[in-house]
């Protein structure tokens, strides 16, 4: 058995292995130097049992915990995982011929199991900089979609907005942008789409009134032309009106004359 605890103990894992008897004397250990040493019943393997120190107390089967213990480097204390197991007294050894002067007694002694911190340490840290190289890469992951999604999904439409918005400003309104998606910016140039049709309709409009109001203006000069041309005739001839009585008036003086003369000669000659 000693032998056997020797060989569990030159892995490095377990840091050392103690088989305890009932008066707290090591009689088993990896390290044959602690061979014969006795504990307080107050210690660590002794208190599963004696935990005030007395005998005949209630034995707990097992217990475990993380403690220090000396086994570093230059005696320096490390973490340790102490598992205490209680040897009992079972029938089978104290009818079997094996401890039978031990009859009345219910522990034998305590195995304890000291496994060393370290390698779950150093697998801690492993995880620990394995989930930071994860995180560091996911997180390098999610800004490069973020980036694409950004340029694909913002940047790029907000960019053709812009240019379409400069070449309307510049009059070309027959300007349109390519609607992808239905997410805020498609729906947004779908209503640019749109006011850029409003505009080009207006300004459609605004041309055939203007078209329209030219033509209206000619109709309306012509009117005005032909109605000055008859103001101009009207007035003449009111002229050649007011003319004519003039001469008449002047005509009428002499021939009233030459008439009363005649009268008066036709008068003479009848007497």
């Amino acid at each position: 058995v000693q032998a056997t605890i020797e060989r569990l103990a030159e892995g490095g894992e377990v840091a050392a292995i103690r088989v305890y008897d009932r008066g707290g004397t090591i009689v088993m250990s990896s390290d044959r130097m602690e061979l014969g040493r006795q504990v307080p019943l107050t210690a660590a393997p002794c208190a599963s049992c004696h935990g005030d120190g007395t005998t005949g107390a209630s034995p707990a089967q097992e217990a475990v915990e993380v403690t220090e213990a000396g086994t570093g480097e230059g005696g320096s204390t490390e973490e340790v995982l102490r598992h205490l197991s209680v040897i009992a007294n079972e029938p089978s050894c104290s009818t079997g011929g094996c401890h039978s002067g031990d009859a009345g007694e219910q522990v034998l002694g305590v195995l304890d199991v000291e496994m060393s911190m370290q390698p779950l340490a150093a697998a801690l840290g492993d995880a620990r900089m394995q989930l930071l190289g994860t995180t560091l890469a996911l997180f390098v992951a999610i800004a490069l979609v973020a980036a694409f999604v950004f340029r694909r999904f913002v940047r790029h439409p907000i960019a053709e907005l812009q240019e379409g918005a400069r070449r309307i400003a510049g009059g070309d309104l027959s300007t349109r942008i390519e609607v992808r998606g239905g997410h805020e910016l498609a729906l947004l140039a779908t209503d640019f789409n749109r006011m850029a049709e409003d505009l080009s309709r207006a300004q459609r409009e605004v041309d055939e009134w203007s078209r329209t109001l030219e033509e209206k203006v000619e109709e309306r000069t012509e009117e005005l032309k032909s109605a000055q041309h008859q103001v101009l005739h009207m007035e003449k001839m009111a002229s050649l009106g007011k003319l004519s009585a003039t001469v008449a008036h002047e005509l009428n003086n002499p021939l009233s004359g030459i008439l009363t003369y005649a009268r008066l000669v036709e008068r003479e000659l009848g007497e």
